[in-house]
């Protein structure tokens, strides 16, 4: 046989599977993107008060969740540390009412965290230190 070159015929089935994962990846990530909510999630702005709480004591803690300047309704809010956690949701005000007892054993002082979540559109929000614990 005149013209026939049996080397390109050989990588032939190599070059598909090659050509298959790439289109493959290709696909995978454009449905990705189709799919998802939204493309950049966006960012919480997160105040809570008191910033000081005492130990053993019951404190209210008023958390006020926002983004671009817009109350964030039904945003889940964790509190937790120092052998005790509260959660609750905020309103359709952007803001929650928690109730957290700490308990401190053999120290002075300590931390407590805060976790906000407010679904896929929003990054999560996690402030490891944010509000201190001090003995009485």
């Amino acid at each position: 046989m005149e013209g026939f070159n049996s080397e390109g015929v050989i990588g032939l089935p190599l070059k598909m599977v090659v050509s298959i994962v790439i289109g493959g990846v290709a696909l995978s990530a454009v449905l990705y993107f189709l799919s998802s909510q939204c493309i950049y999630p966006r960012e919480l702005d997160v105040q809570w008060d008191p910033l000081v709480i005492e130990n053993e004591k019951t404190s209210e803690i008023q958390v006020e969740v926002k983004s671009d300047g817009k109350a964030i309704e039904r945003a889940n809010i964790v509190i937790i540390g120092l052998g005790n956690a509260s959660s609750g949701k905020t309103d359709e005000n952007g803001q929650a009412t928690l109730y957290f007892t700490p308990h401190m054993k053999g120290r002075s002082e300590g931390y407590v965290s805060i976790r906000v979540t407010a679904g896929r559109c929003y990054k999560t929000f996690v402030e490891k230190n944010a509000i201190k614990v001090v003995e009485k």
